[in-house]
């Protein structure tokens, strides 16, 4: 395994704990630094889709965040 597959390993657990965290202010916050992994291993991988998608969903995150606080 190299370096860039486990970027990809740590940004998928990173989503994962995301979705079993409680209160919302600290799913955003595990799930955007996720989203930022993922960009970074979507750009060294080439893939558009995952920079793209990550992307918005950060944000996304940080347009609620910055709403509610």
């Amino acid at each position: 395994m190299n370096w860039i597959e486990l970027l990809g390993w740590i940004a998928t657990l990173a989503t994962i704990v995301s979705f079993i965290t409680k209160g919302e202010d600290r799913i955003r916050m595990i799930n955007g630094m996720a989203c930022i992994v993922w960009i970074i291993y979507g750009m060294l991988t080439r893939s558009n889709p995952i920079v793209a998608v990550n992307s918005i969903v950060l944000l996304l995150h940080g347009y609620y965040f910055l709403r509610k606080h």
